[in-house]
């Protein structure tokens, strides 16, 4: 099973489609606020929400495509 982790925050739209779209498909994920780890985003260039990590992969955004890609 994939190891889905998400950094989000509150009032973060696409942060809220996110984790729609991922229980939608019953893909189960840990949440976690983006303040929490703040500077060891921004030190891996991290710079918007949500941030996503799917096993050792991490990127930004809502790429549909690379989620469709690494979530087998």
């Amino acid at each position: 099973m994939q190891q889905v982790t998400i950094y989000t925050k509150s009032n973060c739209q696409p942060c809220k489609i996110l984790k729609k779209h991922l229980t939608s498909k019953g893909i189960e994920f840990q949440e976690l606020s983006i303040f929490d780890y703040i500077d060891e985003l921004k030190e891996a260039g991290f710079r918007s929400a949500p941030v996503i990590k799917i096993d050792d992969e991490m990127f930004t955004g809502l790429d549909m495509n690379k989620l469709k890609t690494l979530l087998h």
